[in-house]
């Protein structure tokens, strides 16, 4: 496995959402703040270089799991390539 996009998936009530979301979001700063290795997509969304930050993808599933979200992982053999349009860029995309 090259990548992996992940998406966690927050509560559906707003209040538990939002608590449930910064908590994650501390959970995994540190293990995601490489750039290059870690594109965030949206807001739980992420693409993840697995031979550069495999514990990057790992520290995600862990926080998830530990907080009792529900996530996805689409592995990606090769490298993506990204078809763009326009003026936006992947790196954009961070």
């Amino acid at each position: 496995m090259h990548s992996a996009i992940i998406y966690v998936i927050l509560p559906a009530h707003p209040s538990e959402a939002q608590r449930v979301y910064a908590t994650f979001e501390a959970m995994i700063q540190k293990s995601t703040a490489n750039r290059e290795a870690v594109r965030r997509l949206d807001q739980l969304v992420w693409q993840v270089d697995f031979q550069e930050a495999p514990g990057a993808l790992a520290a995600i599933v862990h926080a998830a799991e530990q907080l009792g979200l529900q996530y996805g992982i689409l592995p990606l053999a090769e490298e993506p390539k990204w078809i763009v349009k326009g003026r936006a860029r992947p790196e954009d995309l961070t």
